[in-house]
């Protein structure tokens, strides 16, 4: 899920616009700024995504928890040490309480 094609579309932050490379199939549902300059992108259907802008690419950083699929990605937060926090609430609601909070540590770990 990386490109390096010119058509691609990225982040334009000076212009106020904000497009995404066509293979996400869906509107990205929040993004984040890491201190890093990467930009993280929770995605209804592709999970955690970075997108680098200086490099032009897009690439899958988290799309599963031992081996589930998530539901559906929502919100996401950066924390001053690097942890990555994002919902996974999908179609659920008052009728199926089954979503989801995760926190992604800097080690890798990933903590429901």
């Amino acid at each position: 899920m990386s490109s390096t094609s010119p058509s691609a579309a990225f982040p334009d932050f000076t212009g106020g616009r904000l497009v995404f490379d066509h293979r996400i199939r869906r509107l990205a549902e929040h993004l984040k700024v890491a201190p890093d300059g990467r930009v993280l992108v929770s995605d209804y259907i592709n999970g955690l995504l970075e997108l680098d802008p200086q490099r032009g690419t897009i690439r899958p950083l988290l799309g599963h928890r031992n081996s589930e699929s998530f539901r559906g990605c929502n919100d996401l937060h950066i924390a001053t040490k690097g942890d990555i926090y994002f919902t996974d609430q999908g179609q659920t609601g008052l009728h199926d309480r089954t979503g989801r909070a995760f926190r992604l540590c800097p080690d890798g770990r990933i903590i429901a």
